[in-house]
């Protein structure tokens, strides 16, 4: 395998980050880790400690379960299957979207799409995308459980039963043994049950079948991503004295560096060349839901707008990721900035794309280990239980689409402006801007908030960070709410003429994101978080339009 290669600059850090490195070393942290010693976190056993580490043996428990994976592929392949719909959420979708993103080169025989958005819109428009093909579902979700996965599943079951007299051939489920999920497939006759391993969380379980099914359905070599993760595992682990060449790219540089400033600098702003974006949203999740608890948190910064170098300020570290041989970032415009800019930065560089599964297993046992250094527990998400009970509450109340929680309208503008002053009055030094858009996350919505997030940047000097719901409910939410009281939060939600009803229940998805958005909403209050709702009408396009028209003719 070719090496992952690492630089720290300026020259300046990298002395502080050996020396911390070396002591992580000396200490065995990765000894420990491998031993499966609990003590590395707590002095006591704590629950989902020891019965959540079976992510440490995927390289090799995965590589049994890749014939069974091909061959799957290759029946649906041979089935005249058109096209492939992964429903899932968080764990069950970032690595998916990896996956179909980073090896988009390889012109995946079926095309695969994660629909993780509760937006009636855009439900309604892949249901139209479905009838028209062979769609194959993927009904993807550890716990079984998952509130949007099985709407999801129901509104594409009914479209499908009005098609096929069995549509269970249509359907398969990824799961772990027993639980509701699974239940479901078995009684409405499943194509198949593939099942997850119960010593796996969902954010770590990329290497398992949640990512390799896909991955295989997407023509990956599964050989060549499992044999990569498996050397890098015996690299990590097997060498209790490294090398100095092996030590310029020892995995414990990662934890040593974010775990050595992590009280001045906890804004990890992540670049990446084009083919390794999608790595970073899997990423963002890996480290704000794992680490972001306690009043703790290292606050993940992805695909902000074009920074200037007085908008880098003493709280951000800066990781940037490419591949060997690509030019893209290196002549970007930001590989200009960061040459400007005196704060660290670690540039990773992976020799080959099928390295990103030895990426993903390195920033797990970082994770793991920046856990222990923060004193947090890194395999749980306590906070993000009060959203979801907060939005069955506002469900089974069976609420309008009307929302009774206030919320500032464009229409208002003088109210609007008001209330944004005061928001912005509120942001001090130290904190970040986080984005919560219960919108379509269509490119024309992206390309708009992207434009609000370089107003704030430029008129407050914050980091900002983006998230649709309820997408971000399942990744950076818990950082939200258990992470260091220094997000200063913006929801923006939308009322769409569209009513698509979730068949078997008696609530629609309009009524279900406004019920997502109104649920964490009252949780972020009830965390005591500073947070900002405006309504942007019907149509979040035009909305998003008029409220950058308002905004920037009064504080730019």
């Amino acid at each position: 395998m070719n090496s992952i290669n690492l630089e720290i600059r300026p020259i300046s850090y990298q002395e502080k980050v050996e020396e911390r490195r070396q002591l992580l070393r000396r200490q065995g942290f990765l000894s420990r880790l491998q031993n499966r010693d609990f003590k590395l976190w707590f002095p006591e056993l704590k629950p989902e400690i020891l019965d959540r580490l079976g992510w440490l043996d995927l390289p090799e428990r995965s590589a049994k379960i890749i014939p069974q994976l091909k061959k799957f592929a290759e029946e649906i392949k041979e089935d005249g299957i058109e096209q492939i719909i992964l429903l899932g959420m968080g764990g069950s979708s970032l690595a998916v979207e990896v996956f179909a993103h980073s090896w988009a080169s390889l012109n995946a025989p079926i095309p695969l799409q994660v629909l993780d958005s509760t937006h009636p819109r855009i439900v309604a428009q892949v249901g139209q995308e479905g009838q028209n093909h062979k769609t194959l579902f993927i009904v993807s979700s550890k716990s079984g459980t998952t509130i949007e996965t099985l709407s999801l599943f129901r509104y594409f079951w009914e479209l499908k039963k009005r098609e096929s007299e069995f549509p269970g051939s249509m359907f398969v489920a990824i799961t772990d043994e027993g639980t509701p999920l699974e239940k479901l497939a078995l009684e409405r006759g499943f194509r198949a049950v593939f099942h997850g391993s119960p010593d796996v969380g969902g954010r770590f379980s990329a290497l398992s079948v949640f990512g390799l099914l896909p991955a295989a359905l997407l023509g990956i070599d599964l050989e060549k991503l499992i044999e990569v993760a498996q050397e890098e595992k015996k690299e990590i682990f097997n060498l209790a004295q490294p090398s100095p060449e092996v030590s310029r790219r020892d995995v414990l540089i990662y934890p040593a560096l974010l775990g050595s400033m992590v009280a001045q600098r906890d804004k990890i702003t992540f670049f990446a060349s084009s083919e390794l974006v999608s790595f970073l949203d899997w990423l963002e999740q890996l480290l704000a839901e794992s680490l972001g608890k306690d009043g703790q948190g290292l606050i993940p910064i992805i695909q902000e707008p074009a920074l200037e170098p007085g908008m880098i300020g003493p709280d951000r570290l800066i990781i940037n990721f490419a591949l060997s041989g690509d030019k893209d970032l290196a002549s970007s415009p930001m590989s200009e900035l960061l040459t400007q800019v005196d704060c660290p930065q670690l540039f990773i560089t992976l020799p080959d794309i099928y390295c990103l599964g030895a990426e993903m297993f390195r920033w797990e046992v970082s994770v793991a280990l920046l856990g222990s250094i923060l004193g947090v527990h890194p395999f749980n998400q306590p906070d993000v239980a009060l959203a979801k009970v907060l939005t069955r509450e506002m469900l089974e109340k069976g609420f309008s689409s009307s929302s009774p929680l206030p919320a500032v309208a464009l229409d208002k503008e003088k109210d609007l402006v008001a209330q944004w002053g005061q928001w912005l009055e509120s942001i001090e030094p130290g904190d970040y801007v986080g984005l919560q858009a219960f919108l379509p996350p269509t490119e024309d919505t992206k390309d708009l908030l992207s434009e609000l997030r370089k107003i704030i940047l430029t008129t407050t000097k914050a980091p900002t960070s983006l998230g649709f719901g309820p997408r971000f409910l399942h990744s950076t939410g818990q950082l939200h709410k258990g992470g260091p009281n220094k997000g200063v939060f913006l929801q923006l939600i939308d009322s769409p003429e569209e009513e698509v009803p979730i068949p078997e229940t008696p609530y629609s998805f309009g009524q279900l994101i406004r019920a997502q958005a109104d649920g964490d909403f009252l949780a972020l209050k009830q965390r005591g978080r500073r947070v900002l709702r405006v309504h942007l009408g019907e149509e979040a396009g035009q909305g998003l339009a008029q409220l950058i028209r308002i905004v920037s003719a009064h504080f730019l």
